[in-house]
């Protein structure tokens, strides 16, 4: 998944590119940061835009097992989270800065391993 400013693209990226983004959860490109997942399948996610970082007691963050962040520039002033090959998703509207988008993922109850996780992206 791309979080990432309007205006950018990420082109034909090396697989350096991706193996990084595989390894560490996270990798970024000019205007772009690559969240992963650690299974090869589509993990639930919430995006969670706030006006302020999470408190250090974020009980979401707690419960996480893996927290993952990147700086991010929008200039452009609209977020977009999209795959690769996006299209229409809708932007979110901000105002053109420095973000960090922290990304992180947690267990979920249910015996489903293809559902035992849920991941939640958290932007200022």
């Amino acid at each position: 998944m791309l979080i990432q400013d309007n205006n950018a693209r990420l082109g034909e990226p090396t697989h350096s590119w991706f193996d990084l983004l595989e390894d560490a959860g996270i990798n970024t490109a000019p205007g772009i940061a690559g969240i992963g997942a650690a299974r090869p399948f589509k993990v639930p996610f919430t995006v969670d835009v706030r006006r302020t970082p999470p408190a250090k007691g974020d009980t979401q963050l707690q419960q996480a097992d893996l927290v993952t962040q990147a700086s991010l520039a929008l200039p452009s002033g609209r977020l977009l989270i999209s795959s690769q090959d996006f299209g229409d998703e809708p932007r979110i509207p901000s105002s053109p800065r420095e973000t960090t988008p922290c990304a992180s993922t947690a267990p979920t109850r249910t015996p489903s391993p293809r559902t035992a996780r849920r991941g939640r992206i958290t932007t200022t």
